[in-house]
């Protein structure tokens, strides 16, 4: 039977000395431990488990993928092949064992898959984190590659963060390839692990101690950039430029502690779960959109350093597919299912993304080209399936992306014409009508709540939602000899989608009294019985002086009188003279 000793050259223990990492055990097989004590009596707890999550899988590049396609098929997201001379080194070797494909594999690890750069080999990456020691374990226990001078895009970068101490004692893997972007800006999602986090590691204070770059370089022009930088600053990605020394103990001062996201010791994160076996590693990060020009060659060139000259090793993570070359999304379809569809006689613009420079854009409804439209997006107003085309004739690649469009049906498919109001043509009073009265019957069967309302002077005010009529149920009409027109908003709280609805204000003629025929008298005029709720006047509605059935008139002139019929107590009235 095996056994195990725990000390330093099995395993360093956490910050208290009461834990350790085992690693490499068979599942289904027995194991003992065996507690030895000195002289005299001790109470102590032990306490064996294992973690409840998965640790990260990986495959050297070789085997599940060679090392072009894990960058035209993992790291790559395009519609075309746009990825040449790909070229994987070992310090000024060609190939090796520190590239390869990671999977999640139901890990804690925030990244699905991707593809793994480190400074050793990659078999050793999988969580969870063991302990080699201050010096990293026994000499080649991770594989670490030998030791590099590197080259100028590189050195200029380590001089940045202050690295030059290092000279020529750095473990280097590079990653490069040309490309041709479709589109006009590129970034990549990344994270970087380092064993040279430990706190009492001789490089976790120094400038750099480990450090990732990403070059890229116009192929023609030569100019160059990092890319791999901390968000918002120009600083590169390093030991020194991310750190939390609050969490992991070392002994100089915190730096971007807000990107540093575990630590597999000092009692921090406890290693059992880590899902990489490295003890420190950044929070995923992105690279800043940096600005290309479609269809002109560029060179990229990764590199992952670790300057330690122990065993203490590094890696970088690339989520798969963030390096997005360029391809056509135009985005989710719109759909009345997900309240996503565009309302009825209105419109949306669809926008390819696409640059309008070195590309050509055709644009097709259910199929058949769109005559005239050539531009990055296009406006719709039909259901339809669309689909925009781009064309690069310098690096012959067609891409394409479709949208299913649908419309909502106008509101009036469900909610009723108001019906008119009716007022009498001829008021003695100021008439007053609740313009609210038609919502019964424009809403009959719906819950109005899902409605929001509101009442205009005008149809252009109505579409602008200016200038609402503010007091609905006491609004004062003007009497009018036509029809008086109003206009309801009303918006569906479900879709956003609104509808202008008219309605009128109609006047109409009451009950009209009997003209009395026009007489001549000599020498007084006594007037006649009237019908009932009808009254003489001598001006016009209800003005003048009133006369009664029975008075006389007995002064000589000509006059006018007006016959007035009170229609209902409401102030309507009709009149003749």
């Amino acid at each position: 039977m095996d056994c195990y000793q725990f000390d330093s050259s099995y395993g360093t223990p956490s910050k208290d000395d009461r834990s350790f990492t085992i690693s490499g055990l068979i599942p289904g097989n027995k194991y003992y431990v065996r507690v030895g004590l000195p002289k005299g009596n001790f109470l102590f707890t032990m306490c064996i488990s294992t973690s409840e999550y998965n640790y990260v899988t990986v495959s050297k590049n070789g085997d599940k993928y060679t090392t072009e396609e894990l960058v035209k098929e993992v790291l790559i997201q395009s519609d075309c092949d746009l990825v040449s001379n790909v070229v994987y080194k070992t310090g000024p070797n060609l190939g090796g064992k520190s590239l390869g494909y990671f999977n999640k594999n139901g890990s804690t690890f925030p990244f699905e898959e991707g593809i793994v750069l480190a400074t050793h080999d990659i078999a050793t990456t999988p969580g969870p984190y063991y302990d080699y020691g201050v010096a990293g374990g026994p000499a080649g226990v991770r594989g670490m590659i030998p030791a590099w001078e590197g080259d100028e895009d590189l050195n200029n970068v380590i001089s940045s963060v202050g690295g030059d101490v290092w000279a020529g004692t750095k473990s280097v893997s590079t990653l490069e390839f040309d490309f041709v972007p479709i589109k006009d800006t590129i970034r990549f999602d990344y994270l970087l692990a380092s064993e040279s986090y430990l706190h009492n590691c001789t490089v976790v204070c120094w400038g750099g101690g480990a450090l990732f770059t990403a070059w890229l370089s116009e192929i023609e022009t030569g100019q160059g950039q990092n890319l791999a930088l901390v968000p918002g600053t120009n600083q590169p990605i390093s030991l020194s430029t991310v750190r939390d020394t609050d969490i992991s103990g070392a002994d100089c001062f915190s730096v971007n502690p807000e990107y540093f996201g575990k630590y597999y010791g000092n009692g921090h994160d406890d290693p059992i779960t880590a899902p990489i076996n490295y003890i420190g590693m950044t929070i995923p990060m992105s690279s800043e959109p940096t600005a290309v020009k479609p269809g002109v060659k560029y060179r990229i060139k990764f590199a992952m350093v670790d300057y330690c000259n122990t065993n203490h090793v590094s890696a970088v993570f690339f989520n798969a597919r963030s390096f997005d070359l360029g391809g056509l999304d135009l985005g989710a379809d719109l759909l009345i299912k997900d309240n996503t569809a565009i309302c009825d006689s209105q419109s949306k613009t669809i926008d390819s993304g696409l640059s309008p420079n070195n590309v050509k854009i055709s644009w097709y409804k259910d199929d058949e080209l769109i005559v005239g439209e050539d531009k990055p997006s296009l406006e719709v107003s039909e259901s339809g399936v669309y689909k925009a085309v781009g064309f690069y004739e310098e690096v012959k690649c067609e891409i394409s992306g479709s949208i299913v469009v649908e419309m909502f049906p106008p509101l009036s498919d469900k909610i009723k014409s108001p019906a008119a109001l009716i007022l009498c043509s001829h008021s003695l009073e100021e008439q007053y009508v609740n313009l609210t009265d038609v919502e019964t019957g424009m809403f009959k069967g719906l819950d109005k709540t899902n409605y929001e309302i509101s009442y205009y002077n005008t149809e252009q005010d109505a579409n602008d939602a200016l200038n609402a009529i503010e007091t609905t149920d006491h609004y004062l009409i003007e009497s009018s000899a036509s029809t008086i027109k109003k206009f309801i908003r009303v918006v569906d709280l479900t879709t956003g989608c609104y509808g202008v609805f008219e309605m009128s204000i109609r006047f109409e003629v009451g009950q009209v009294p009997t003209k009395p025929n026009d007489v001549d008298v000599c020498s007084q005029y006594t007037f006649p019985v009237l019908e009932a709720n009808t009254y003489y006047y001598t001006g016009a509605g209800a003005t003048g002086i009133e006369y009664k059935a029975g008075d006389v008139i007995d002064n000589s002139g000509e006059y006018t009188f007006y016959v007035l019929q009170r229609n209902g107590e409401e102030g309507c009235y009709e009149e003749v003279t």
